[in-house]
């Protein structure tokens, strides 16, 4: 009976004691060393980001990540893109920023008076995207008709990975909108 009551007991203690290292795991913030920008790219396994997220100082555990993710039923909702860590996270915080794709965003200025092609080049050069990416965007959604003219000027906001389609389609749908309201008025 003595020998029941103390495997009771100890697996009692094991339980409460893993309980409070796992409650700190997911709750307790966690400060990065310094500013972290780090980039998860689309199909990554969600092992894949822990890791990552762990060998940056981001979180303490890969292994209570995936855990979490698991338990919450997100492991398959991580969204890839660019993303900043400055402020101290707990687990849970920086699951559901990578859950609801809290990404960095970045913006792009297309000046007045550039020809397509300039337009194409500029954005290669300003968002760091091989400008052979654009072209074959550029000739997907045209295909051989003419688009000179079609490309609103104008900021844009875009995420990283980047799409070049994307892009190119809202500038285009952009520059149809401004039409369309200047020929109503």
């Amino acid at each position: 009976m003595r020998l029941k009551y103390l495997i009771f007991s100890f697996v009692g203690l094991f339980l409460l004691l893993s309980g409070g290292f796992f409650a700190a795991q997911v709750w307790l913030p966690l400060q990065p060393a310094a500013q972290k920008v780090m980039m998860i790219a689309s199909g990554v396994s969600t092992q894949t980001i822990a890791l990552r997220l762990q060998q940056n100082g981001i979180i303490r555990s890969a292994l209570m990540f995936r855990l979490l993710a698991r338990l919450r039923g997100e492991a398959l909702d991580l969204q890839s893109g660019e993303y900043r860590f400055v402020d101290a996270a707990s687990l849970s915080v920086v699951l559901e920023r990578l859950r609801s794709g809290d990404v960095l965003l970045h913006r792009v200025t297309v000046p007045e008076g550039l020809r397509s092609d300039e337009v194409l080049i500029l954005l290669a050069e300003r968002t760091g995207t091989p400008e052979e990416i654009w072209k074959k965007a550029y000739r997907r959604i045209l295909g051989s008709r003419d688009g000179e003219g079609l490309l609103l000027p104008e900021t844009y906001t875009y995420r990283k990975p980047v799409d070049a389609g994307g892009i190119l389609l809202d500038m285009l749908r952009a520059q149809i909108n401004v039409v369309k309201k200047l020929s109503s008025d």
